[in-house]
C-alpha cells in the first residue's frame, strides 16, 4: 500500500512540475522603449500584445513592461499622430521601436469632453482649463474652480432638489 501512495504522490508531484512551467512558459514578461524618429521618448504610448487584451502604456522616458501570453508575441505600438506599428516578440525580453509621423495635419484634430472630433467639424469655440489650474484655486470643488476661467462658460450649482 506504501508503494503505492508513494507512486501517486511521484505522479503528482510530476504533473504539478508540468503544469508550473507550462503557465509560466505562458507568461512572458517583456520590456522596451518607444520613440518617435527623431529619438525623443514618447509617453502615455500604447503597447497591446495582439489578440489579447494585454497592455501597457509608456513612462515619461518611453520605456514599458508588459507581461504577453507566449515568446512568439506580436505587439502592437501606437501613440496620436503616429503610424502604428506591429513588433515580433520572438523570445526577445527587450523589444525597442521607433514610429514614424503621420502625414496628415493633427492640429486639426481636437479632443472634446465626450470624445474626439475633427477641427473641422467642430462648429463652435473651443476652449480649455488644465489640471494645473484647477488644482491651484483654493475651492472645494472642480466646478467651482473652473467658474471664471474660460471665457464665455457660466457655471452655476442649484442646491434645490429635482432642478
Amino acid at each position: 500500500m506504501k508503494k503505492h501512495l508513494q507512486g501517486k504522490n511521484f505522479v503528482f508531484l510530476l504533473f504539478s512540475l508540468f503544469f508550473s512551467l507550462s503557465v509560466s512558459a505562458q507568461n512572458v514578461s517583456v520590456s522596451g522603449k518607444v520613440t518617435d524618429d527623431a529619438g525623443k521618448a514618447l509617453e502615455r504610448a500604447t503597447v497591446t500584445e495582439l489578440g489579447t487584451r494585454n497592455t501597457a502604456l509608456t513612462a515619461a522616458d518611453g520605456s514599458f513592461k508588459i507581461n504577453v501570453s507566449s515568446a512568439k508575441a506580436v505587439l502592437v505600438i501606437s501613440f496620436t499622430g503616429f503610424e502604428e506599428m506591429s513588433v515580433s516578440v520572438n523570445g526577445q525580453t527587450n523589444v525597442s521601436a521607433s514610429l514614424k509621423k503621420l502625414n496628415d495635419n493633427l492640429s486639426e484634430v481636437v479632443v472634446v469632453g465626450y470624445g474626439t472630433r475633427k477641427k473641422s467639424d467642430v462648429t463652435g469655440a473651443v476652449a480649455g482649463i488644465n489640471q494645473k489650474d484647477i488644482r491651484s484655486r483654493p475651492v472645494d470643488n472642480a466646478l467651482q474652480a473652473m467658474q471664471g476661467k474660460v471665457a464665455g462658460v457660466d457655471i452655476t450649482s442649484n442646491e434645490r432638489p429635482g432642478t
